[in-house]
């Protein structure tokens, strides 16, 4: 049986190499889904968004308020997830050539 576990907390940290340009709307975004820019998470397919997640945060600040736009090393992006379970994936996914950056299956 899958079990479910409310109120997940991945943290995702740029620990080098090149910066993702625009990689975030710098704009205040009640909607963690608007902060994205050619950076975008996933979720089983899906933008990440209020519906999928209760926490975003860039350095310690959530999308309710002005993030820089670059995810440059050193930066750390959590996200506090409503539900994952066995199975689920998570896709960061860097928007201007559709490209992967990373894939992760929740075990």
């Amino acid at each position: 049986m899958q079990e479910t576990k409310t109120n997940v907390t991945v943290t995702i940290t740029h620990y080098g190499g090149d910066t993702i340009s625009d990689a975030f709307n710098k704009s205040k975004c009640q909607e963690p889904g608007d902060k994205w820019g050619s950076l975008e998470l996933r979720y089983n397919g899906a933008k990440v968004s209020s519906s999928t997640a209760n926490i975003l945060e860039l350095n310690k600040v959530d999308a309710n308020y002005t993030w820089h736009v670059n995810f440059v090393s050193g930066d750390v992006l959590k996200i506090q997830f409503k539900t994952l379970k066995t199975g689920d994936a998570i896709i960061i996914l860097y928007t201007p050539r559709s490209t992967v950056l990373k894939r992760v299956m929740v075990l």
